[in-house]
């Protein structure tokens, strides 16, 4: 039975398949790049990330011979930027693209779903991936009871048994797009599809029940502080070290804030006692929920900044949240806005000196 289901699905692949600009392409550091990209990120939002960077990087060489900088302005709006800093580093180090999905996990940032995407469709390798939408599949036309890790291991190898004689890269592809379009988290599209009368949780009516659930992990609340330390046209910036969130591109100097710090607490960390409120932003981070209170101050700031042009810091790779609070700060520095302020504090004069 599962031979002629396996066949429907790839007849159904053939037909339906989206033009997606990674496919049709046995390229390892193309699908490479793309495998790394569609990590945790809708397939619409990749695609024109997916071409500039395949336009600025054309090959692991050329992505090992940029700087991080280079790279991480490329990536910058993609998120997870840690996914940017590993394949570069990757780049850096190879000698020759892998062939196999055990040399394809030697690999910095390289999982096993990645690597077996990757030994699947650019070399054919006989191996099945098991990312969320595989896992789906497996899970609903299986009944399978399984979660997490598990499920994993489970539908790689159901996954592997339907395989066949199929080529393993149309397979996998033909499965994960199946999970991606049909068999969809939310009100998925059984009718239309071709694996339906084989589908364990459809014949029982209890399709909204699998994949079983895992316990959600509970949000953190964090509070970030920024301060934009103007001098003329330019203002203070500093590079991200370490491995912490965005490491390697650039931020108005932060801090962390304790639950039992205050604001002021903040400012006096980063020396900009008297500083005036610039913006608000809220952003996610995984689980984290962070909201980042941004200040604008004419003096003082933490050492060792770096005065960049306003104008011109959309050339730096900076997170979104940061970012958000560059375009706040240009638009409070302009002009338009310094006049418009001098000319309340000149109508404020006059009222007291009429008083």
């Amino acid at each position: 039975m599962y031979r002629a289901l396996s066949r429907r699905l790839v007849e159904w692949y053939r037909k339906n398949k989206r033009d997606l600009p990674w496919r049709g392409t046995q390229d390892a550091y193309a699908i490479w790049v793309s495998e790394i990209m569609l990590q945790q990120t809708r397939v619409e939002t990749v695609i024109p990330y997916y071409e500039r960077f395949l336009s600025r990087f054309p090959s692991v060489k050329s992505l090992g011979g940029a700087s991080i900088e280079e790279v991480l302005t490329v990536w910058q709006g993609l998120g997870y930027y840690q996914r940017a800093r590993r394949i570069h580093r990757a780049a850096k180090t190879m000698r020759r693209l892998p062939r196999t999905a055990s040399e394809w996990r030697e690999v910095e940032g390289v999982g096993r779903y990645t690597a077996n995407a990757i030994a699947s469709i650019a070399f054919g390798e006989r191996v099945a991936v098991a990312d969320g939408n595989v896992c789906r599949v497996m899970a609903r036309l299986f009944g399978l009871q399984e979660c997490g890790g598990a499920l994993e291991r489970k539908a790689e190898e159901l996954s592997l048994s339907m395989m066949g004689s199929h080529a393993p890269g149309e397979w996998n592809q033909a499965v994960m797009e199946l999970g991606a379009v049909v068999c969809t988290p939310i009100t998925p599209q059984c009718n239309a599809c071709p694996l339906r009368g084989g589908c364990a949780a459809y014949s029982e009516g209890r399709v909204a029940e699998f994949p079983a659930k895992e316990r959600a992990r509970s949000s953190v609340e964090e509070r970030h502080l920024c301060v934009c330390v103007v001098r003329g046209g330019k203002v203070g910036v500093r590079q991200i070290e370490g491995d912490r969130w965005w490491a390697g591109m650039y931020e108005f100097p932060r801090v962390v804030l304790r639950a039992d710090e205050t604001t002021e607490d903040g400012l006096r960390a980063l020396n900009a006692c008297g500083a005036s409120h610039l913006a608000t932003v809220r952003h996610t981070v995984t689980h984290h929920r962070i909201t980042l209170e941004a200040y604008i101050a004419r003096s003082g700031g933490p050492k060792r900044l770096s005065f960049r042009d306003i104008s011109q810091l959309s050339e730096l790779p900076m997170p979104s949240a940061q970012r958000r609070v560059a375009t706040a700060l240009a638009q409070a520095v302009s002009p338009a806005a310094m006049n418009g302020r001098r000319a309340v504090k000149r109508a404020s004069s006059r009222a007291r000196g009429r008083r």
